[in-house]
């Protein structure tokens, strides 16, 4: 006798004792407490009794066995549910590789089991397999004693996600397919890239509903999945519906330049007159050879795409031409620098020094610099210093963080071994350069730029290999150095046109708000005439205007004068007016300030001409003039 057969007799007789020892009352225990175990020692029985109609059914063939099979399994495939198929069959050798021995185990074990002995290991064989080794219990614990048991509430039963059924059962349906519009083809994938897209296919579905239950793919050869794809996975929008966490195992060689692998063990429906794009994701090695960092092509083969229709039928189809994709290094490994200047960097102007002739962190150029394909690292900015005006050190700040400094020697400032200044993959950081001035005098406006070239950058990638820098030199405005000058700067300005009526002609009327500062010492500006503005086309032609402004606060009379007191400023309403009779054409107009004009030593006459002033900035906005 067995020893199930034994187990199974020795609970059903302690269960008959059990029956008996309810007869006498008098027991400690109530009645209560006796049922339920006696309810315990039956369910026992009854579990020990299936697990004998298992072994009598040959689920002992590998019993200590327990396999997942996500795909259907043929001679020529490998992996390890083959492995595990192979031990539960205790097929010998044990290699993996679904060959002639491990067929004939099959068909032995399924007609063993009532299925038709084909050798192949598809969704009936799963079916029957996961049957039997459910049917095999584990082994029964000692039931303890039973505590009084309180009356349970009934617990509501969870409910499982159902699969997909076809909504049009008994119809055949016609199932065609052709690669999905996103991903587009020839995507580029870099090294290690995780999870990535690399085809789409979209099945569709006429006269009636299909369930796809499987995608095989082709290669012209096996390195893409030896080489490249560290795993590939197949994916309903953000559902994954089948993945093959090892490719290089998976595969299998149909023919020569016919490599193909296999997504099984899923079921989406494609719809009546409808489609479902299934997508095939990758993960690509963390290192891969140059040799192996080309392009590809992967494509459906004939029958590629198998679905079960509402009539029972399996159909398929094929899908024409086939998809590329080309892989190149990591992004992090083809990093490099842009530099170029800023929009933020300050434009023409005059840099006052204080009463010792210095200027002290003057601005004097914005560089932005872009990290592309990857994270950068800056170590080392060469800037150079040209002009009259005596520079004796450069500031290089990121932000309001100074990063460095450095003296002027030949005209160049380096700044070396720069600290934890990174720039991230597609971000720009922009770079603020001052500069120290000395030996400034009032008698005369010295000049200076500041310049850094691509050469004068040096960068590094991530693995701290050398990053290459590219993109135009940023060159500063041209600086004015002087120990006296008025400081201009424009606070607004607006143009607008009146129409011509009859017998009138139209009008350009303008405005410039000008703050000036006195820089160095006191400032005086001509009561008439200090403001030099034009109008000017669209072809730059240019035309006098009328200027008019009146006394601002925070200035004095002095002679034909306004005063501005040292390190004060005054802010000027200048108005702009002309009729369209005295314009010469019908055009675009806009109006440009060209200059302003000083007195620095209450002499009476202007000595200094402010002519820096930016023409794309010192202007208004441009309005269309008919005459």
């Amino acid at each position: 006798m067995s020893t199930i057969k034994n187990k199974v007799l020795s609970v059903s007789l302690l269960a008959s004792t059990a029956v008996w020892a309810v007869m006498p009352v008098a027991s400690a225990q109530t009645v209560e407490q006796l049922q339920a175990q006696i309810a315990s020692l039956l369910a026992q029985i009854q579990q020990l009794q299936a697990q004998l109609a298992g072994q009598q059914q040959g689920v002992s063939a590998g019993a200590g066995t327990s396999c997942t099979f996500t795909r259907d399994l043929t001679v020529g495939m490998r992996g390890d549910d083959v492995l595990c198929l192979q031990k539960y069959l205790n097929v010998q050798p044990q290699t993996g590789y679904f060959g002639p021995i491990t067929k004939s185990a099959v068909q032995k074990w399924q007609s063993e089991n009532g299925l038709p002995s084909t050798g192949y290991f598809g969704p009936m064989s799963r079916a029957k397999y996961s049957a039997l080794v459910a049917a095999v219990p584990t082994q029964p614990t000692q039931p303890t004693q039973p505590t009084q048991p309180t009356q349970p509430t009934q617990p509501t039963q969870p409910t499982q996600p159902s699969a997909p059924t076809v909504s049009t059962p008994g119809v055949e349906a016609i199932l065609t397919a052709e690669y999905a519009p996103q991903p587009g083809n020839n995507p580029t994938l870099y090294v290690g890239d995780q999870n990535v897209a690399v085809l789409g296919v979209r099945v569709k579905a006429k006269q009636g509903d299909a369930l796809v239950q499987r995608l095989t793919l082709t290669a012209p050869n096996s390195n893409v999945y030896t080489k490249v794809f560290s795993s590939l996975a197949l994916y309903d929008g953000n559902t994954k519906l089948a993945e093959i966490t090892n490719p290089a195992s998976a595969y299998v060689k149909q023919t020569t330049g016919d490599y193909r692998i296999t997504f099984s063990g899923f079921s989406v429906l494609v719809p009546k007159d409808g489609y479902k794009d299934l997508t095939v994701k990758g993960t690509l090695y963390s290192s891969i050879d140059s040799t192996y960092r080309t392009s590809y092509t992967l494509s459906v083969p004939t029958d590629g795409v198998r679905a079960v229709d509402g009539a029972g039928v399996n159909q398929y189809a094929s899908v024409t031409g086939s998809r590329s994709f080309t892989v190149e290094q990591s992004q992090s490994e083809q990093a490099y620098l842009s530099i170029s200047k800023d929009a933020s960097s300050p434009k023409a102007n005059v840099l006052v020094s204080d009463n010792t002739g210095k200027v002290e962190k003057g601005t004097m150029l914005v560089v932005a610099m872009r990290a592309e394909k990857g994270r950068v690292k800056v170590t080392d900015v060469v800037a150079n210093v040209t002009g009259t005006a005596t520079a004796s050190a450069l500031y290089l700040y990121d932000g309001s963080n100074l990063l460095s400094s450095a003296s002027v020697s030949g005209g160049q400032a380096t700044f070396s071994n720069l600290s934890d200044v990174y720039i991230d993959k597609d971000q720009t950081k922009l770079f603020t350069i001052k500069a120290d001035f000395t030996g400034a005098v009032t008698s005369s406006i010295a000049t200076s730029t500041v310049s850094v070239a691509t050469g004068g950058v040096t960068a590094e990638k991530d693995d701290g290999t050398s990053a290459n820098v590219t993109g135009s030199t940023a060159q500063s405005d041209v600086m004015r150095v002087t120990a006296l000058a008025p400081v201009l700067e424009l606070v607004s300005s607006n143009l607008s046109y009146t129409a011509p009526t009859q017998g009138v002609s139209g009008t350009l009327s303008g405005s410039f708000k000008v703050k000036i500062t006195a820089g160095g010492g006191d400032i005086y500006i001509p009561q008439t005439g200090a403001f030099t503005i034009v109008a000017a086309t669209s072809s730059n032609t240019t035309t006098s205007v009328n200027v008019s402004y009146s006394q601002p606060s925070n200035t004095t009379v002095s002679g034909s004068f306004y005063k501005i007191s040292k390190d004060q400023y005054a802010t000027f309403d200048i108005s702009v007016g002309q009729t369209s009779a005295n314009l010469p054409a019908t055009d675009f107009y806009y109006l440009w300030m060209q200059n302003a004009k000083a007195d620095r030593d209450g002499s009476g006459s202007p000595d200094i001409t402010v002519d820096w002033l930016d023409p794309t900035v010192w202007r208004t906005s441009a309005v269309y003039m008919q005459k």
